[in-house]
């Protein structure tokens, strides 16, 4: 008998034990997820299914539906469509060229010493410290130790992708939970391309606070002339981070890498039916922005997200209605490698324009892989990694 109950006790230990390898390969598997704009609009039948709940996104302000809706914040007339920040009137588009300027000239008046400028150009934003005028060499000398690549930057703990990020975020309002991963306005958030890792930053080619000029091609290179792709931040003064740089390449260079990481973006030129396909490989684990602006509004961009070895579609098109601008954000392992096509899917007929997009590709970092967020526009993929194929 006794022999009897232990065999049993073991033939079920083993049950149990195998049970619990197929239940953590299929949270390893689900555990890898993606979202677009398609999914969010047509996915999200009733605000209920959504965590954390969206209930008042605003004090005293318009029901949270409102937020979803085609000419509102992710449509043609929001801050990711053609005339918003990262659009054609923003720092990045046609006129990137003047801030590239004003930036170099910065960057020459820092190298000149500043010694004899200063004393031309007292307080030039009319700073003053203990009540005395504060001069340019102890501005600039203010602004490494505390701007935008400092602990007090953006990028330090105290800023947006800092402990702020779940801490004091999520606190605002019910919009703001929704910038989290994966969340319904996460495109919007801290981690896509209008926070600080993406072409509005520090770490942005034509515009960021960086030392490194930017090359003919694009790249970030040193005073030696040597590419460089990452920097090192100081995050609270007692530890470093580690960022990609964001650059801005041009479509030819762009099209030609075979090394691009989940950092930069790039600006080219499509007619009706063509397109431009571009390899990303994430460097670690992280959530990926792609997001497609046409630089007109009445362009319609699609994206297509495909596993580079066989073809497949990891996502179709992303939102082939063109109610909202199209965009894509997915979960990727270390390693993980996945095509990126950008196609031009519709115009105005006899349209005399150039079709022009501007694409960008924002990784959430290693630092920012946790999210609460779940509902329906959520779906589940199976990623292959260079260790697994």
């Amino acid at each position: 008998g006794f022999s009897n109950e232990m065999e049993k006790t073991l033939l079920l230990l083993l049950f149990c034990c195998l049970c619990w390898v197929s239940l953590a390969q299929e949270a390893s598997i689900s555990g890898y997820t993606y979202t677009t704009a398609r999914s969010v609009r047509n996915d999200v039948q009733q605000l209920s299914q959504i965590t954390p709940p969206v209930i008042d996104c605003v004090a005293s302000g318009p029901p949270c539906s409102l937020y979803l809706q085609d000419a509102s914040c992710l449509g043609p007339f929001g801050p990711i469509s053609a005339y918003g920040p990262i659009g054609s009137l923003g720092p990045v588009g046609p006129f990137s060229g003047l801030f590239q300027l004003l930036r170099n000239y910065m960057q020459w008046l820092q190298s000149l010493g500043l010694t004899e400028i200063s004393k031309a150009m007292r307080d030039p934003g009319g700073l003053a410290v203990n009540g005395s005028a504060l001069s340019w060499v102890q501005w600039t000398e203010m602004m490494k130790k505390h701007g935008a690549l400092s602990k007090d930057g953006p990028l330090g703990s105290k800023g947006p992708v800092g402990s702020a990020f779940y801490d004091v975020m999520p606190k605002i309002n019910d919009f703001t939970k929704q910038m989290f991963a994966q969340g319904l306005w996460s495109v919007l958030g801290p981690i896509g391309p209008l926070g600080p890792l993406g072409p509005l930053g520090p770490l942005s080619g034509p515009i960021g606070a960086h030392p490194f000029k930017v090359d003919a091609h694009g790249n970030m290179v040193d005073s030696n002339g040597n590419i460089v792709r990452q920097i090192e931040v100081d995050y609270d003064g007692k530890s470093k981070r580690t960022y990609d740089l964001f650059e801005k390449y041009t479509v030819e260079h762009a099209l030609k890498m075979t090394d691009h990481d989940c950092s930069w973006m790039t600006t080219g030129t499509l007619g009706v039916g063509d397109s431009h396909k571009f390899t990303i490989t994430a460097p670690t684990e992280q959530y990926v922005t792609i997001v497609a602006t046409p630089r007109f509004q009445l362009d319609d961009f699609d994206l297509i997200v495909r596993d580079p070895k066989t073809g497949k579609k990891v996502i179709s098109d992303c939102n082939s209605a063109a109610s909202y601008i199209d965009w894509v954000q997915i979960k990727v392992p270390k390693g993980c490698s996945l095509q990126v096509e950008i196609k031009l899917a519709a115009s105005m007929p006899f349209a005399m324009w150039s079709h022009d997009y501007y694409l960008y590709v924002v990784g959430s970092t290693e630092y920012l892989t946790r999210t609460p967020c779940d509902g329906p526009h959520i779906h589940s993929w199976e990623p292959v990694t260079s260790d697994t194929q």
